[in-house]
């Protein structure tokens, strides 16, 4: 970073931004948190805020204008070449200290706290102040895409609905202090790292142990939280910092007991009849290696349990390390406190203890088999509940009432003594039960969040070649999502949304809009310029890889070079070692190949395969978007027709769902078209 002349405004921009962005902050989270007693220890006297208004408001020498058209002017004539750093960042720290600007009006008033700072006899908007949403962005831009998150990582977060106020609102919430102290609080609360949970759930966890962690404001607005402004905003930011939460006590701790891991319960297997598998998995963080995990509960100390890691965010099943037999869930008290402690880190791998559990569909969030633990119901898809006592009583009385399909699995075995296990998918509603369930979405403004993708530097920036998904938290189901101005699409079981490749630039916008309220938010690519580049062949052969002359097809690294390529096909029967039958687009192509051992003369679509518990379609054809079912010419198969409805849809309910979301959408299609016929 390059310094400044020195002037009066010069002066405070080059101090301030030097405070707030380092190498120290390289990667972090850098919040705009100024107050009079940071300007003071910057300046080295007492009392330096009035002279920072002062210098700030008069504005560098070049400026003549009202506050708000001096820092965009300021902003015009720097973007134009962006040398050395944003000079326009004194302006966005007056912003900042005016929004927690001590004073006798309603937490809400923004502007009175503003004019008041500034010593000036006005009311209502300053002149231009919405176009200071733009300078706020560009820093964002500044600190991940221009100097790389080399100094820290800036994000124009909002706070509220209100899009000009909010800006400099969310980054005075929570003071430095108290973003430190949280860790301590969730630490202490048995929180998991990176959890999505309720708003309530979240606060009721942590109330116990805010007191003297938080300044009496931030209290004060959490215990009144029905009558206080800006409560739903505090408990956002409070959620946030619990979603980025790596698990430690507290900045940099090591030692006894210093980092905590998250447990949940998995169900690999379950059926109508009962049958039913519970098994625990640990949501893993990149600071901590699975494997090397030595773990014991306090119920058995004398066994040593351990597990493996997985290609996703969650880890293998627990196994007792000395016969290597999965750990039986069901033979603890779900509604209580279990957790495990590591022999030779101490580090805490633990769930709170709850009457009710909800489980969600493994394969898109863990890449496994099964249901997964998760803390909310979902908007949208399936989703099971286990609950004990008067709790099973009143989720059954929410999902009799107010799910489109709700059914109770009479359980045999696999669970605790007492609890009882219900299945849900369709519609839903949640407006007149949200009060009574915490398991329940809480209105609040909709929420982007990233599933997957390769971070760079394991900041906010990811790569082109390995982006993410984006999942959509929103307590409404109506709602649109934009990349680009462009809408995005998915099937209408997920939140989940993939990102079109050829969408893509180096600066992306998101938009969520509901009916109420509007989110957007900027995703940053990195684009590591990969592409094919042609060099002279390394080998040549025939398409049976014997040697042979240059006149035949050649290949240089992955890269293959030739005009007559001969045609892939594929063998069906090599895709499934027990196929039950193949089926084509069309009606009524179908063959059992357990029977007939002859490949029909129709392009097969899927291999289906019966298994005991589970139908599995395995994709065969050539080309997904070629794929859909066709709805003509099918007479010419009625002696097969009824097999090939009964296949799709007698079996629905046992169907596993393919782990691409195109293939989910392409299945779904021949699902509607059985139901029909």
């Amino acid at each position: 970073m390059t310094e400044t002349d020195s002037n009066g405004y010069d002066y405070w921009n080059t101090l301030l931004f030097r405070d707030f962005f380092s190498k120290a902050n390289e990667s972090k989270r850098v919040y705009l948190y100024v107050t009079p007693e940071r300007l003071s220890r910057l300046a080295e006297r007492e009392n330096a805020i009035d002279d920072f208004v002062r210098e700030v408001y008069r504005g560098p020498g070049c400026t003549q204008g009202s506050l708000c058209e001096n820092a965009y002017s300021v902003y015009r004539k720097w973007s134009s070449n962006r040398n050395g750093t944003p000079p326009y960042f004194a302006f966005l720290c007056l912003f900042s200290l005016a929004a927690d600007h001590e004073g006798d009006w309603p937490a809400h008033a923004y502007y009175p706290r503003l004019w008041d700072l500034l010593k000036v006899d006005k009311e209502g908007t300053p002149k231009s102040f919405e176009r200071m949403r733009i300078l706020w962005s560009d820093l964002e831009k500044w600190s991940t895409v221009d100097t790389e998150e080399k100094y820290g990582i800036f994000r124009a977060q909002l706070a509220g609905k209100r899009v000009n106020v909010g800006l400099p609102i969310a980054q005075t919430i929570l003071t430095e202090v108290e973003r430190r102290n949280l860790k301590v609080i969730f630490y202490n609360a048995d929180l998991e790292p990176g959890s999505e949970i309720s708003g309530s759930r979240l606060l009721e966890a942590i109330m116990p142990f805010i007191g003297g962690s938080l300044r009496p404001r931030t209290v004060n607005r959490l215990k009144n939280r029905d009558r206080s402004d800006y409560t739903q905003e505090l408990v956002e930011a409070i959620h946030h910092e619990l979603i980025i939460w790596d698990g430690e006590k507290s900045e940099g701790s090591i030692g006894v007991g210093s980092q905590r891991l998250g447990l949940r319960l998995w169900l690999p297997a379950l059926d109508d009849f009962g049958h039913l598998a519970s098994r625990y998995v640990i949501k893993c963080i990149e600071s901590i290696e699975i494997e090397n995990l030595q773990l014991s509960t306090s119920i058995n100390p004398s066994n040593a349990y351990s597990c493996e890691p997985s290609s996703s965010v969650y880890s293998m099943e627990l196994i007792k390390t000395e016969t290597r037999i999965p750990l039986d869930a069901s033979k603890f008290d779900w509604s209580k406190k279990t957790e495990f402690k590591c022999s030779r880190t101490q580090t805490l791998v633990s769930c709170k203890g709850s009457p009710i559990r909800v489980f969600v569909g493994a394969l898109d969030i863990a890449q496994k088999s099964g249901y997964i633990e998760t803390y909310i119901v979902p908007r949208k898809g399936e989703f099971l509940v286990a609950a004990i006592g008067i709790h099973s009583i009143l989720v059954d009385e929410w999902g009799s009432t107010c799910c489109e399909f709700w059914k109770e699995i009479p359980i045999q075995h696999g669970v605790p003594s007492g609890w009882r296990i219900f299945r849900s998918s369709g519609k839903r509603r949640f407006e007149e039960h949200s009060s009574k369930l915490f398991i329940l979405p809480e209105k609040t403004r909709p929420r982007v969040a990233y599933r997957g993708g390769v971070r760079f530097n394991k900041g906010a920036r990811f790569f082109r070649f390995g982006l993410p998904n984006l999942l959509v938290h929103s307590f409404s189901s109506e709602y649109l999502v934009s990349f680009n101005d462009s809408i995005l699409t998915n099937s209408d079981e997920s939140d989940l949304y993939e990102i079109p490749i050829e969408l893509v630039r180096a600066e992306n916008k998101i938009r969520v809009v509901t009916t109420d309220s509007e989110v957007s938010e900027a995703l940053y690519v990195v684009d590591d310029n990969w592409g094919w580049r042609d060099r002279n062949a390394l080998v040549f052969t025939d398409k049976y890889g014997e040697a042979t002359s240059k006149e035949s097809f050649g290949i240089s690294g992955g890269c293959v070079v030739n005009y007559d390529i001969p045609p892939y096909e594929m063998d069906p029967l090599s895709v499934s070692e027990k196929p039950s039958c193949l089926m084509g687009a069309i009606p009524g192509q179908i063959i059992d190949m357990n029977r007939c051992k002859q490949i029909p003369d129709w392009q097969p679509v899927w291999v289906v395969e019966r298994r005991r518990r589970e139908v599995v379609f395995i994709y065969c054809g050539n080309s997904i978007s070629d794929s859909s079912p066709i709805l003509k010419n099918y007479e010419e198969y009625a002696t097969s027709l009824k097999k090939w409805k009964s296949t799709l849809w007698n079996t629905r309910k046992r169907i596993k769902r393919p782990r691409s979301r195109k293939l989910r959408v392409l299945l779904k299609e021949y699902l509607n078209v059985a139901k029909i016929l």
